[in-house]
């Protein structure tokens, strides 16, 4: 049996939720998390639409990228976070630990451009990554590398299981009341032992401790651990990306209508040509400098308010606004692809009342 906190826990996996921005409400919002789950319903936002449409699947669960709670309530008054938890059917909000998530929205933006990735825009987290340094008996070495291998360590980037073991000698001096793995209590042991390092992330590292002791054959491991200045976990919104190719500015901004399924793309005539971009989902448009000075030929992102766009004119600089919508519903094609999976006994549904909410006048030919 599925149940919310599973899926719950299975988001947090990959978008950890501690990520969230402060001021965001990302999280199990609705429900207890016990509640079994066998269908549910992904949706940008809840609406009382959207919820019509889970009751008539017989959804349990609602997923959905904008929190359902984003102000503090002080009174229940009958809203949609009253029918939810009235109806039965519970809520899991991703925002912001989505936004900034390793594959999340940022990075689906740039795989649906066609555009490499080829730095971060706005870092909001960094974490340090750590190197575990353990000594082990030779007969041992493969089990507590598999171990730590197991439990996370040694991946960064592309790579996993990658680690570093050099032979010595370790001497020891068991006293009364000590049971060693190796040698007799009262005489000094020498051994042939490696030193076996491995990296591992900050939300890695008590898994890898715990695996390596639990797969070491002495009872007093000896091991150390050190904060690395190399490297580091970032998180943070947008990506700065290069296109395959140079586009003229009127051919990029069609690419980036299609791709995004605007129904209308408004922006700035900067350069001519366009091959470097920064890009932000949602509402980016306060971070108009941030993209001039990361030196990119355009920044897409949506909600840019005029006088961004005045800025933008005044530079000389383009900046696209795709609409905030356009730029996130592609959360769900991310979510259905981590879960559906994981989960082949729930059935994901992207919700067809989850539509733009805004509705266009467009002029008639």
């Amino acid at each position: 049996m599925t149940t919310c906190k599973d899926i719950y826990d299975a988001i947090d996996a990959f978008a950890p939720f501690r990520l969230q921005q402060q001021g965001d409400n990302s999280g199990l919002l609705v429900g207890s998390g016990e509640e079994p789950v066998t269908c549910a319903l992904l949706a940008l936002d809840i609406t009382s639409q959207v919820i019509d449409e889970a009751k008539a699947q017989g959804a349990q669960l609602i997923v959905s990228h904008h929190p359902i709670i984003f102000h503090p309530l002080k009174r229940l008054d009958g809203g949609v976070a009253s029918r939810l938890y009235r109806e039965g059917i519970g809520a899991i909000c991703a925002h912001t630990n989505l936004d900034m998530a390793h594959g999340g929205i940022s990075d689906r933006m740039a795989q649906l451009l066609g555009a490499s990735v080829i730095g971060d825009f706005e870092v909001i987290h960094r974490f340090p990554f750590y190197k575990v340094t353990v000594f082990v008996p030779q007969t041992h070495t493969q089990a507590v590398y598999d171990a730590m291998a197991r439990a996370g360590a040694g991946s960064y980037g592309l790579y996993e299981g990658c680690a570093f073991s050099a032979a010595g000698e370790g001497v020891f001096h068991p006293l009364r009341g000590a049971h060693p793995f190796i040698g007799s209590v009262g005489g000094i042991e020498r051994v042939r032992e490696d030193r076996l390092e491995m990296i591992a992330a900050h939300d890695k590292l008590a898994a890898v401790v715990d695996a390596m002791k639990a797969a070491h054959p002495y009872e007093t491991v000896a091991y150390d651990i050190y904060e690395t200045q190399s490297l580091s976990d970032v998180y943070g919104y947008g990506k700065v990306c290069e296109m395959d190719r140079e586009y003229t500015l009127e051919e990029f901004a069609q690419k980036v209508r299609a791709v995004f399924g605007c129904t209308a793309l408004r922006y700035t005539q900067g350069k001519d040509t366009v091959r470097r971009i920064a890009l932000c989902s949602g509402a980016g448009g306060s971070n108009l400098r941030l993209a001039m000075e990361k030196g990119v030929d355009a920044y897409i992102t949506g909600d840019v308010k005029h006088d961004v766009f005045v800025d933008a004119v005044n530079a000389g600089f383009t900046v696209m606004d795709a609409g905030h919508y356009h730029t996130e519903v592609i959360f769900w094609d991310i979510l259905s692809e981590r879960l559906e999976p994981l989960f082949p006994q729930v059935r994901f549904i992207r919700a067809e009342s989850g539509a733009d909410p805004v509705c266009y006048c467009m002029a008639k030919d």
